[in-house]
């Protein structure tokens, strides 16, 4: 990203981003059902999660 390392914890969501990002592929990578759709879900979620506390650190 673009942004200014203004935040202490910027790398911890860098971090935190690249583990939810390779979660997400590990996913996809599932056969269909249930748990897939539930590990795409709870990944998705946690890059969500982590992209809000990059922009918004007072947020948590």
């Amino acid at each position: 990203m673009n942004y200014p390392n203004h935040h202490p914890n910027s790398s911890t969501a860098a971090e935190q981003s690249g583990s939810a990002q390779a979660r997400l592929d590990a996913a996809f990578a599932l056969p269909f059902g249930p748990v897939r759709e539930q590990r795409i879900t709870e990944a998705v979620l946690e890059l969500i999660a982590a992209e809000i506390g990059h922009r918004k650190t007072a947020i948590a």
